[in-house]
């Protein structure tokens, strides 16, 4: 922060004239658009919601090239952070000096003799050189990293460069790439197979002395660095398929800017068993996680017996993005914002916000507003005899499913027609029974079929009409 620096502060944008050092702390003197002077703290400044910074340029972004220094060094190790701390403070000592790159912060003995202000820049890098052990090059390298990004910079250059290991002529190699993406979608086919077409191939196609045939040996070696970037020998088939119908545009590196951008998940199997009290069998667990993509933070967990189902996943999504009441002794950065903050308003006057102009707002884990609301009208336009059904906005899937699995001689052969299993389509039709008071079905017996109550006949036929109603109504869905 300098003077110039602009900030957002109580809604007015602010701009730096002057900084000051008084007996209470550093200080800034702030001017707002109508030329009224504000003298506030630097700390309260920097460290207020009530200010915030207007960045002079467009900042990170998802598109860029590289990813910001934060998340690069947060992937490495503890032991290469300390390496590529370690590395930075001697280019800072070569360019300035002083390990910390300023004198306010200078060491014992600082500056060396070697590293003075009057000593050439070359001669400086000789001595880092045969300080640490490397070459001057190396050194020269250092430092162009250095000022090109950081320690980020230094961290970047340090990941090993990849490329082909084998040397064949590349005409070879675009050729061997080609039968291998030929092959996709046929049967598996050999090494051998692939190495005998490429060679045929590249006679016919540049002339029998043209290109260098690599030996055996060679193309061996070349078709295993080829089979990362195609699939074809170590998979299945299916999968090696699978693979190569991935589509282009989708797939990429997430380069997140700020948190809650991307959300990570994953399920991985632990070596850990439970014992199932029903089955008197030990099974094993899975663990589902979700995960910041910028802060690297945990936000959703759960713990599952045999296999993660799609409503465990949907749990460490609710805990993501429903996360639990913070207690009073956590600290203030653990804490997320809730959604209000987007608009620069607390939760509180987005309430009063939406009190006041007649908005209802629902409960935590409540339904929506569009589905409460569709519901209503529904049961308004709906017959006597189905109101009490209306529990839910899934209370139309459970009328539907009934209407439909009458016309079946088992609740199994309905559920395997309707696509669903056939615990949850029992479960939908005992919470209708439930909430409508009476009994549906008959249930099927040894050479019988389920056959419906006459309470359960009137039910089918009035939401056979009512959905058809609904149908032929336009706008209007159930």
């Amino acid at each position: 922060m300098g003077v110039g620096t602009r900030f957002r502060y109580d809604g007015e944008t602010v701009e730096v004239i002057e900084l000051a050092i008084t007996s209470n702390g550093n200080e800034a003197v702030l001017k707002d658009g109508r030329g009224k002077l504000i003298r506030l703290g630097v700390k309260e400044l920097l460290l207020s919601d009530r200010a915030r910074v207007i960045p002079e340029g467009p900042g990170p972004s998802g598109d860029d090239d590289e990813d910001i220094a934060g998340v690069v060094l947060s992937q490495l190790p503890e032991t290469d952070q300390d390496g590529v701390r370690e590395r930075a403070a001697h280019i800072r000592e070569v360019l300035t000096g002083y390990r910390s790159g300023t004198p306010e912060l200078a060491a014992d003995g600082e500056p060396r003799p070697d590293y003075l202000a009057d000593v050439s820049l070359g001669d400086r890098y000789a001595s880092k050189a045969a300080e640490i052990g490397v070459t001057v090059r190396t050194i020269e390298r250092w430092v162009r990293d250095y000022r090109r990004g950081g320690e980020a910079g230094l961290a970047a250059a340090g990941r090993p460069a990849r490329g082909r290991a084998t040397k064949v002529d590349d005409r070879w190699v675009e050729t061997a790439r080609e039968v291998m993406v030929e092959h996709t979608g046929e049967s598996k086919p050999s090494r051998t197979m692939v190495i005998e077409r490429t060679r045929a191939r590249v006679i016919a196609r540049f002339g029998p002395d043209a290109v260098p045939q690599p030996s055996r040996a060679t193309a061996f070696r070349l078709l295993e660095e080829l089979e990362d970037q195609h699939p074809l020998f170590r998979l299945s088939t299916k999968r090696n398929r699978d693979i190569a119908d991935r589509p282009d545009g989708p797939y990429g590196r997430l380069r997140p800017t700020r948190p809650g951008e991307y959300l990570l998940m994953d399920s991985t199997r632990l070596d850990v068993f439970a014992f199932d009290p029903f089955t008197l069998r030990w099974v094993q667990a899975e663990l589902s996680v979700g995960m910041d993509r910028y802060t690297r933070c945990i936000t959703g967990i759960r713990l599952t017996p045999v296999s993660t189902k799609a409503v465990d996943v949907a749990a460490v999504l609710y805990q993501s993005f429903r996360p639990p009441p913070a207690v009073r002794d956590w600290p203030r950065y653990a804490v997320w914002p809730e959604h209000a903050r987007e608009r620069g308003m607390s939760r509180a006057n987005m309430e009063r916000w939406a009190h006041r102009h007649h908005i209802p707002i629902r409960t935590r884990g409540g339904a929506s507003h569009n589905s409460a609301l569709r519901l209503a009208e529904q049961a308004a336009r709906t017959p006597a005899i189905l109101r009490k059904a209306l529990t839910s906005p899934y209370a139309w899937q459970r009328l539907e499913r009934f209407a439909a699995a009458v016309r079946y001689p088992t609740l199994h052969e309905a559920a395997r027609a309707r696509g669903v299993t056939p615990a949850a389509l029992i479960k939908q039709i005992q919470r209708l029974e439930k909430d409508l008071g009476q009994q549906l079905l008959e249930r099927a017996e040894r050479g019988h079929p389920m056959k419906l109550t006459p309470f359960g006949h009137k039910v089918a036929t009035a939401t056979r009409e009512t959905l058809a109603e609904n149908m032929a109504r336009p706008g209007v869905t159930s």
